[in-house]
């Protein structure tokens, strides 16, 4: 099987360019592995400098000249923003704000991507919020405050935008906006290089202005993975994006090179297998049964798609032994692995305790999760024995054991006062405490598990003592569980060996002779209708920002590629 990649290197090595100029634009990190390792191979035993090969994301933070901030400093920072601006009686608080402020984070962040001019586009925003009102009797206090909130939002965003410009950071989309004004100069200091941009389909306007530019310079290209057979079509929404890419670079044509060429691979003979199965977890046990059938030369040629990424534990507990070696280009959400269940549990007795002491129910969640077992000891079983025998419904652990109590579990029962300061102190000194019981038994993914932990309190930790927000338990709670979600947990394997396993934004650009694909059912791939924003639908529309239907095609395009190499195919549903 020849590859995209394949086939851009070929033409790539054909054109003869100077290799150390040349620098090649992907859609993703792990496309650019890839590549590098086909060039390898190509080049044989030529001995020469490889190509700069970088990602999109990477390409647009060298033009702005910003560093990306993470979600979390970025939530952090709109709300001293949101504080210093509001015009109200009272500013919500970061609790409340943590439920909203997520969302207007990712309607600036496209916006910007899209290039929208903000102060006519958050005019029209607050007068149809304004609207959405105009049949409200009095006005209630909420009501009043929603909308002056609204009427100063492009206040919020030009502040927010100026603050992190002093401090040198972005978001994604201020990332974007910044690299079109600096494109000029980046491009005047970096008239020697030769750039390629290979396997793009679904560009913002930020995007599509970049490499507008960019192909005023003979020697850029841009490659098209799309087959003949989607491009044929009139109506095939695969190829919705890249036909509208043709027109708009007519001009260009010698530089738009479309991969395969001539004859269609999609139209090729394919074995194609369907299968329903009940539930999920049948749909993993499933897919381990297919790779039980599979020899070691196939599976090495095979992809594992997950359209729903929280399936990704259930496999890995669910492949078979013939399976020796194997990739996982997503990283584990941490808020999936069972001992965040022992931080929720304890966080959730700390807030629900009264004057009386800790409520019976909570004390026994905490008891009974893995890094209280290993703490307590026999403790554990001394509390539950006298919570069973004296029918308490509110206790003090500490009283209860008495002399018997141990550091360990001070460290746990002992009282937060609803103190952030001295909740994270608390835990931070239990996950030390936990690896100095888990390094002798070298646990070693039991204290990788520890490692990411201490990494997000150590986290909440310098933002508690940066800012006042994090005052009571509650906002704790509910910000680390914010940070808990956004964190992943990474494999290492060997990328080019064995069976791989990914998500659908991680299949960008590579190609297999055997591919799985999960989950196929509406809602979930395709995502369908669901989309967290402020704007209004109509509005997106008349501001040409992607909706639903955008990103239906987007989904589209992804699994016809996904399939137009292959030569065996089993979806399931």
């Amino acid at each position: 099987m020849t590859t995209f990649i394949d086939e851009v290197i070929s033409d790539l090595l054909e054109a003869s360019p100077s290799l150390t100029q040349t620098v090649v634009v992907l859609p993703s990190r792990r496309a650019g592995n890839f590549f590098l390792q086909s060039l390898q191979q190509q080049l044989g035993d030529t001995v020469c400098f490889l190509p700069q090969v970088i990602s999109i994301e990477e390409l647009v933070e060298e033009i702005s000249g910003l560093t990306s901030a993470s979600q979390t400093q970025l939530q952090i920072e709109l709300y001293h923003i949101y504080q210093t601006v509001y015009e109200g009686e009272t500013p919500d608080p970061f609790l409340n704000f943590l439920g909203w402020g997520q969302t207007l984070l990712g309607d600036f962040n496209e916006i910007d991507r899209h290039l929208i001019d903000t102060k006519p586009f958050f005019n029209y925003l607050s007068a149809v919020k304004e609207l959405n009102h105009w049949s409200t009797d009095q006005d209630s206090q909420l009501i009043s405050s929603y909308l002056t909130f609204w009427k100063s939002i492009n206040k919020y965003y030009d502040r927010f935008q100026e603050h992190l410009l002093r401090l040198g950071l972005g978001y994604q989309g201020m990332l974007y906006r910044k690299a079109v004004e600096n494109l000029e100069a980046f491009l005047d200091a970096n008239q020697s290089q030769n750039y390629l941009f290979c396997g793009f389909n679904a560009l913002n306007a930020a995007e599509q202005k970049i490499i507008t530019r960019f192909l005023e310079i003979p020697s850029t290209k841009i490659y098209w993975d799309i087959d003949p057979y989607f491009l044929d079509d009139d109506n095939h929404v695969a190829s919705k994006f890249i036909k509208s890419y043709m027109k708009r670079w007519a001009t260009n044509a010698k530089q738009n090179l479309f991969f395969p060429k001539s004859e269609s691979n999609f139209n090729t003979t394919k074995t194609i297998t369907a299968t329903g199965v009940a539930q999920n977890i049948g749909q993993v046990k499933y897919v381990g049964q297919l790779l039980n059938s599979l020899d070691a030369t196939a599976l090495n040629n095979t992809a594992v798609i997950l359209g729903d990424e929280a399936l990704l534990l259930p496999l890995l507990n669910s492949l078979p032994e013939s399976v020796t070696h194997l990739n996982v280009t997503m990283g584990l959400p941490l808020e999936q692995v069972a001992q965040a269940a022992f931080f929720e549990s304890w966080f959730q007795m700390h807030i629900n305790r009264q004057n009386n002491g800790y409520y019976y129910k909570d004390v026994l969640a905490v008891l009974d999760q893995q890094y209280a077992i290993l703490l307590l000891d026999k403790e554990r079983e001394l509390l539950k024995k006298s919570i069973t025998e004296k029918n308490l419904i509110y206790l003090e652990p500490l009283q209860l054991l008495g002399d018997q109590a141990s550091a360990h579990c001070a460290l746990l029962f002992k009282d937060w006062v609803n103190d952030s300061s001295i909740a994270i102190q608390q835990i931070l000194s239990s996950i030390q405490a936990l690896k100095e019981l888990l390094y002798p038994k070298k646990n070693w993914l039991q204290l990788e598990f520890l490692y990411a932990f201490l990494e997000v309190f150590t986290r909440l930790k310098n933002l508690n003592e940066t800012y006042t927000y994090l005052g009571d338990l509650k906002t704790l709670k509910q910000f680390y569980k914010e940070i808990l979600s956004q964190e992943t947990l990474d494999f290492k394997g060997d990328p080019y060996k064995g069976l791989q396993i990914m998500g659908v934004l991680e299949s960008r650009v590579l190609d297999f002779e055997h591919i799985i694909i999960t989950s196929l059912n509406e809602g979930t791939f395709p995502s369908g209708k669901s989309q967290n924003s402020f704007i209004p639908f109509d509005l997106k529309i008349e501001s040409k920002l992607p909706t639903y239907r955008e990103k239906d095609a987007i989904y589209a395009y992804h699994f016809f590629r996904i399939l137009q190499r292959a030569a065996s195919v089993n979806l399931i549903y």
